[in-house]
């Protein structure tokens, strides 16, 4: 596997200057009330991390000509630089801060552009104007769920690998070779980040790390849903990570919580909140996300979706299953 080989090792080599870099520069996340550290830590390490998926793209190109049957070569293109765009977005947003108005515009515009670009250079049953619209949307959504899911140690890294397994195992199923290199690049880049966020973390992927690697997730979804034919097939992996933000902002909403203000809501903060480690916290995500994604394989779309449904709830109430532990910031 090329691809995953290469983003490996690039991703473990680049990652010792991007630290150095970071710290030379206080590129740092400083703990406070609603952190899950108690210690100033580097942000930004998603740099080293997407520096590893480019170098296992490229190499993938060299072997395999540009373009797939998801996509012609300009295409590829232009989605390549909408996911970079978001990367770039949040290194913005890592040094100097973004308003939350300017930062959704940014987004709104550049996965708009991504969309389009799939809706018209992919050939679908689907209909391409609703591709276009329902793809902005998503892609908006789950950029800014994958970032606000990325608050412990190794979660995000986890759950970006099983995606990228995900896709990429239906993409070698499905002679997908865009798709294919992509996901395993990003495999191969998840993993050799993991050493360096887990199970203490020396470094955040910040939000270069969580916008680059959710647009590229989500865009990995939008293909299989559109090569797939299946809704179900795109999601089996994110269903959790959607469930937890969602949940989260329906109860704030409910309590008339401010929704784009920082907490400490989401289930796996308080599974922290109530003793689990990070890492503890980040294998029931895994776990459940793996239990899903084993269901989608075995059973019918709607034993998949039932499944996916109990698994989804048990998650949210484990909290209160785990009895009553005051907050603290862990170490």
């Amino acid at each position: 596997m090329l691809e995953f080989s290469i983003a490996f090792v690039t991703a473990g080599v680049v990652m010792v200057p991007v630290v150095a870099l970071l710290r030379r520069h206080q590129v740092v996340d400083v703990p406070n009330l609603r952190s899950s550290h108690a210690v100033v830590i580097p942000r930004g390490g998603g740099l080293g991390l997407l520096a590893g998926v480019v170098a296992g793209v490229l190499a993938a190109l060299l072997v395999e000509p540009a373009g797939s049957a998801a996509l012609p070569g300009a295409a590829t293109a232009v989605v390549g630089l909408g996911v970079a765009l978001f990367a770039g977005l949040g290194l913005v947003d890592d040094l100097r801060r973004l308003g939350a108005a300017r930062r959704l515009l940014a987004q709104a515009a550049i996965a708009a552009g991504i969309s389009v670009t799939i809706a018209t250079g992919t050939s679908s049953s689907w209909d391409a104007p609703l591709v276009a619209v329902v793809g902005a949307l998503w892609l908006v959504s789950y950029v800014n769920a994958f970032n606000f899911m990325d608050g412990i140690d190794a979660i995000s890294a986890v759950s970006a690998l099983l995606a990228a397994c995900w896709f990429g195992g239906l993409a070698a199923h499905d002679s997908e070779p865009l798709v294919y290199a992509a996901s395993w690049a990003l495999a191969g880049a998840s993993l050799a980040f993991l050493p360096w966020n887990a199970p203490r973390a020396r470094v955040f992927l910040g939000d270069v790390g969580s916008y680059g690697v959710g647009a590229l997730i989500a865009v990995l979804a939008l293909l299989t849903v559109l090569r797939e034919h299946d809704l179900w097939w795109g999601l089996a992996p994110l269903v959790i990570y959607l469930v937890d933000t969602s949940g989260t902002l329906a109860r704030r909403a409910v309590r008339h919580e401010p929704l784009l203000e920082a907490h400490r809501s989401h289930v796996y903060q308080r599974l922290l909140d109530h003793g689990l480690s990070h890492v503890s916290a980040t294998a029931v995500v895994l776990l459940a996300g793996v239990l899903i994604c084993l269901a989608t394989l075995v059973l019918p779309t709607l034993g998949a979706v039932l499944v996916a449904a109990v698994v989804s709830a048990a998650y949210l109430v484990l909290p209160g299953l785990l009895g009553h532990r005051s907050p603290e910031v862990a170490a």
